[in-house]
């Protein structure tokens, strides 16, 4: 399991701080949507399938958003936030996310 570490800054801007889940706002909603997509998958999901299936959901993210930046937004800032508070398992270094109540060892991996 990998913890946060300091991310270059990007389009994105500074890690979001994240609320509880429906806490309102377009970060909380956007990790409530990561949140979702997650366990929803049951298995681990690469960040690139999990950009793909945001990408495509018609009211998930800003229009203007195109799939590279959600992409490096997901690996550099939501995906290491939710990691530090618990709601994920992500792997940087496979590049794999795990719904919160797995671990990696449980689907052959870290």
């Amino acid at each position: 399991m990998s913890r946060p570490q300091e991310p270059p800054d990007s389009e994105w801007g500074r890690p979001p701080e994240l609320g509880p889940a429906g806490a309102g706002g377009g970060d909380e909603d956007l990790a409530r949507r990561i949140r979702i997509a997650v366990e929803d998958a049951g298995t681990p999901i690469t960040v690139s399938k999990l950009a793909e299936r945001l990408h495509g959901a018609d009211d998930a993210i800003d229009d203007a958003t195109e799939y590279g930046d959600l992409h490096e937004a997901l690996y550099r800032d939501y995906l290491q936030a939710l990691d530090a508070e618990t709601d994920l398992v992500f792997d940087m270094e496979l590049g794999l996310v795990y719904p919160s109540d797995s671990t990696a060892e449980e689907f052959g991996g870290g």
